[in-house]
């Protein structure tokens, strides 16, 4: 009896050895370094102090930067590589695309480093230091920085029902969905990216049509050490590399968006609505989106695109910026921008620059984007900067001092919309509510205009260091009476009655017909125009406008504009005939040639198009959007 017994009990033995050495063992590549595959920041501290006591401090420094998840993410893989010494080879893969342009200095680190790289746990938390170091240099705006953060609810609200708001997920969960291996996916990412989005766009980083789903394969490429440079690179491939490390994470946040779609809907109407007038009315669509994709200028009205790598799990910053975006959407929509047809040229860059900045500065003062209140000092420098940018602008001044003037106005914490944003909250302080909504319809010179009669009213509520120029006072009073308030209102209203398209045109005609006068035909024809336009009644519009561009002198310019306006609609028809008059008066520079070349394009009269493109490059050897048109042109 005993003899079988030990047979049986050697031949489990054996069995159990055999499984021992061929079981796959999922936490091996952890336990390399001694640790378990769900490890926390206080083992890691135990390991160091029996190695190297000034190891603690790492440690802890390395807590401080990254959450436990990002820490396991990285210890896993450097376990996973067959030595550490393969980290020199980390940035192969950043020589392979070109999503993001990184200074030598930063690539060179792995490359000039004495480090030595043994396979010890010392090492291995020396690499992650350094993989942190890195990733702060790829990743200064700290995207794909997830905190756990939750939306903070509340009780179910009703949003005024004057805005409409649509939320729209397919996009970002497209790619989520194609990350998990779903075979539909593909299909409808390849129908939502046409082949001819890839021009609305003039940055080098568009997403191709053609190059989208190499961008997603790439990114979903696994691989120890392409995935630590994915990690140290998240904005790689588009941002797509750091998406797809984070697919969970995504995924998660838009579920929890969707969870609360009432009360976010309620916050941003409720914050937008108090800023304009009382009569608007609008129903827009809020598009998530993941990856580094640009805005559709042409042919998305209505519609607000937002990144969700560029907020994570922030949802009071996500909340602030609906907000931001939804004034502005209105804004484009009740205000019949005319101010730059009416402007002579040399004020066109002014009406430009304010029209810019009242913009932004009153959706700041709707939803707020930045963190902090603006000190008084600070404010001050703001108001001298544009005061200083306007003095160079009269004085005509070279180009290179004029244009690094506005630059710094919105680089940065863009001072110049600071001292919009305080503007509007003067103006609504001294004289009213009503005041600054009624400045939104009203457009930029009114905006200004109301905030000078505001500090001049009320000298003992603003301080003088928040005024502006004497001269740009006297710019903004001539320019008002090229746009008299009272004619710009019998306008407005027309533009927010809802009514078809037949009965648009007739009480424009009689618009014109009660306010025409030689004086004003210049402003009546081009407000005219602008009311069609927006009603989509395009060839009466194009009719106003070309009555309104045979009495002004060197409309060239103009007539690109009023193109672009129609190119928003995708009316190329009419498009194509206004850039024609700008090709006349501008025969000698390239961006002409380019906007008709564009408007052929989508006309598809490719001849016309690359004859166009052709001309524009001889013109300017540099154009990258003429090369981007030729070469798919000649596909």
């Amino acid at each position: 009896m005993i003899l079988p017994d030990f047979k049986i009990n050697f031949t489990f033995k054996l069995l159990f050895i055999a499984l021992l050495i061929f079981q796959p063992n999922t936490n091996y590549s952890q336990q390399k370094f001694g640790l378990e595959t769900d490890w926390n920041w206080e083992d890691l501290f135990n390991k160091a102090v029996f190695i190297n006591p000034a190891l603690i401090k790492t440690v802890d420094n390395l807590k401080r930067e990254l959450s436990v998840k990002d820490a396991r993410y990285i210890v896993k893989h450097l376990s996973e590589l067959d030595s550490l010494q393969q980290l020199k080879n980390l940035f192969t893969y950043y020589e392979k695309e070109e999503s993001v342009s990184v200074p030598d200095s930063v690539i060179n680190i792995f490359k000039e480093t004495d480090f030595q790289y043994r396979d010890d746990i010392e090492n291995l938390i020396n690499s992650m230091k350094i993989l942190s170091g890195l990733r702060n240099s790829f990743n200064p705006g700290k995207k794909f920085l997830f905190t756990g953060k939750n939306y903070l609810s509340e009780p179910s609200k009703k949003s005024d029902s004057r805005i409409e708001i649509i939320f729209d997920y397919s996009e970002a969960e497209n790619i989520l969905k194609y990350f998990s291996g779903d075979t539909d996916a593909e299909k409808e990412i390849k129908n939502n990216i046409t082949d001819k989005e890839i021009f609305n766009e003039k940055a080098a980083d568009d997403i191709k049509n053609n190059d989208l789903i190499y961008l997603l394969n790439r990114a979903a490429a696994e691989s120890p050490l392409f995935s630590l440079y994915k990690w140290v690179n998240p904005l790689s491939y588009c941002n797509f590399g750091g998406i797809y490390i984070y697919r969970d994470e995504f995924s998660d946040l838009i579920n929890k968006i969707r969870d609360n779609e009432s009360n976010i809907r309620s916050d941003a109407v409720r914050n937008t609505i108090k800023n304009v007038p009382d009569s608007t009315s609008i129903k827009v669509r809020i598009k998530f989106k993941l990856g580094n994709q640009k805005i559709n200028k042409y042919f998305e009205e209505r519609t607000i695109e937002i990144n969700l790598e560029n907020f994570n799990d922030d949802y009071s910053y996500l909340v602030r910026y609906i907000i931001h975006e939804l004034y502005k959407t209105i804004e484009r929509e009740i205000h019949l921008s005319v101010e730059e047809y009416i402007a002579d040229a040399r004020d066109r860059e002014l009406i430009a620059l304010i029209s810019e900045i009242q913009k932004n500065g009153i959706a700041n003062y709707a939803g707020p984007l930045g963190s902090e209140t603006r000190p008084w000092d600070l404010l001050e420098k703001d108001f001298q900067l544009f005061n200083n940018t306007f003095y160079h602008l009269k004085k005509y001044h070279g180009k290179n001092i004029k244009d690094s003037l506005i630059r710094s106005g919105f680089e940065g914490n863009a001072p110049f919309y600071t001292m919009a944003t305080q503007m509007a909250y003067i103006i609504e302080t001294t004289l009213g509510r009503n005041a600054l909504t009624e400045s939104v319809f009203l457009g930029p010179v009114s905006f200004f205009n109301k905030y000078i009669k505001a500090y001049k009213d009320y000298p003992d509520k603003i301080r003088r260091v928040f005024t502006f120029r004497k001269d740009f006072e006297k710019k903004i009073s001539e320019l008002e009476r090229k746009l008299p308030e009272k004619i710009l209102k019998s306008a407005m209203s027309i533009n927010k009655m809802n009514m078809p398209g037949e009965e648009k045109i007739r009480k424009t005609e009689e618009f014109v017909k009660n306010c025409y006068s030689e004086t004003n035909a210049e402003l009546i024809y081009f407000l005219s125009g602008q009311l069609l336009l927006e009603a989509d009644q395009y060839r009466k519009s194009s009719e106003y406008f070309f009555k309104g561009l045979n009495l002004k002198k060197g409309a060239g310019n103009i007539s690109c504009i009023i193109g672009n306006s129609f190119m928003k609609k995708k009316a190329f028809e009419e498009a194509k005939d206004f850039f024609d008059e700008c090709v006349k008066s501008n025969s000698g520079i390239s961006e002409p040639y380019e906007m008709r070349g564009e408007c052929f394009y989508y006309l598809n009269d490719k001849e016309n198009s690359l004859s166009d493109f052709n001309k524009a490059l001889t013109l300017n050897p540099y154009s990258e959007l003429s090369k981007k048109f030729i070469k798919n042109l000649n596909k």
